[in-house]
């Protein structure tokens, strides 16, 4: 059932997911700037998304091949996975989904496993 307190709770939501979206617009914006100066294209961005046998900022260690799997189920999809501004964690706030842990951001253009780790591209949106 909808209460008062959980309608409260989606327009409290539906005003923070705006201001997300207006501060990923900011940062892409941004991004966009130096990826031009640095003789980049704007929007399209490569790096690393895990570094093999090295801990992450949660102090978690992946190792070769934790990727493999996902790849493969992925790539028989013929998609790459959603792109998400948080990975699909946070808070549960008493609603089915919370679009803030699913807003996509990007685009994954490739994903690999090489020697250093999982090596990507990605395009924001």
């Amino acid at each position: 059932m909808l209460t008062v307190a959980k309608l409260r709770d989606l327009e409290a939501m539906k005003a923070k997911f705006a201001n997300l979206q207006r501060e990923i617009e900011r940062c892409a914006a941004g991004a966009d700037d130096i990826a031009a100066r640095e003789g980049g294209e704007a929007g399209r961005f490569a790096g690393y998304a895990a570094v093999f046998n090295e801990p992450d900022l949660r102090g978690e260690v992946v190792r070769p091949g934790a990727f493999v799997k996902s790849l493969v189920a992925w790539c028989a999809r013929g998609k790459m996975p959603p792109m998400w501004m948080e990975h699909g964690e946070g808070e549960d706030v008493g609603i089915l989904c919370n679009p803030l842990e699913h807003l996509a951001f990007g685009e994954w253009m490739s994903m690999v496993e090489d020697g250093r780790g999982l090596s990507v591209r990605f395009e924001t949106s």
